[in-house]
């Protein structure tokens, strides 16, 4: 009889340590999430313009929109240039930047609401889906 209630108080507090683990993990996955993802963004040229996206549709440099590797396709992100604090949503229409060094390819209009010119080319942001 003792060693049941041994057993079964053993069994209980495994039971409660998971649960508050497992709890933990999830509140810091989430909070991780929330947070976004952060690197250095890239502009597309002028130069492109007309040229046809992975989705299909001609790229225009009027448009609010953006290349990203891992993203669906038509997903909205929003896009805060660090430096500035200034925002933008942009649909991602495109895959890239290919290159390891950015995390986004903004199109001009979209580089231009958060605060960065051609001339500067890249700036530091953070997305968050």
């Amino acid at each position: 009889m003792v060693k049941c209630s041994l057993f079964k108080s053993m069994l209980t507090s495994i039971l409660l340590l998971t649960i508050c683990l497992s709890t933990t993990y999830a509140q810091k996955k989430a909070k991780t999430a929330s947070k976004g993802q952060e690197g250095w963004a890239c502009m597309y040229s002028n130069n492109l313009h007309g040229g046809q996206t992975a989705s299909g549709e001609r790229f225009d440099v009027k448009k609010l929109t953006a290349a990203h590797l891992k993203y669906p396709l038509g997903t909205e992100v929003e896009v805060t240039n660090i430096n500035t604090g200034k925002s933008v949503v942009v649909r991602i229409n495109d895959r890239g930047p290919y290159s390891k060094k950015f995390i986004i390819d903004l199109s001009p209009a979209a580089a231009k609401k958060i605060g960065f010119s051609q001339r500067q080319g890249i700036t530091k942001v953070r997305i968050v889906k």
